[in-house]
């Protein structure tokens, strides 16, 4: 997964699941790689954390192809709520750094999770 797909993905997984007007304040906050870090470890040790995981960055991958074509595809919505539950699987943690400002570190971070993905 490159980065241009983990910002993809961070943009996404926030649209999905908080209201537009909340993403365009510029009160973001930001997490620290060691946020990241100790949130990723957590899934990387917990098999249904990372699978939920690894489902996200696949159905993530599936919309970002149908965004680049139409971003007013219907089919969104409906993936965007997929991600949403697959992500609260993940954890609220997850959901938290997600949506979240992440530094390029930590987006670096989340593409070795995802290359643990099978």
């Amino acid at each position: 997964m490159n980065m241009k797909l983990v910002s993809a993905m961070a943009i996404l997984t926030a649209f999905a699941s908080t209201p537009v007007a909340a993403q365009q304040q510029p009160n973001v906050p930001k997490a620290s790689k060691a946020e990241v870090q100790k949130v990723l470890d957590g899934i990387k040790a917990d098999k249904a954390k990372l699978a939920a995981y690894c489902a996200s960055a696949k159905l993530d991958e599936q919309m970002g192809a149908i965004a680049a074509k139409d971003q007013k595809d219907p089919k969104l919505q409906s993936l965007g709520a997929q991600l949403d539950e697959l992500n609260k699987k993940v954890g609220p943690d997850f959901e938290k750094i997600m949506n979240s400002e992440l530094d390029e570190a930590s987006g670096a971070l989340l593409e070795d999770l995802t290359k643990s993905c099978k």
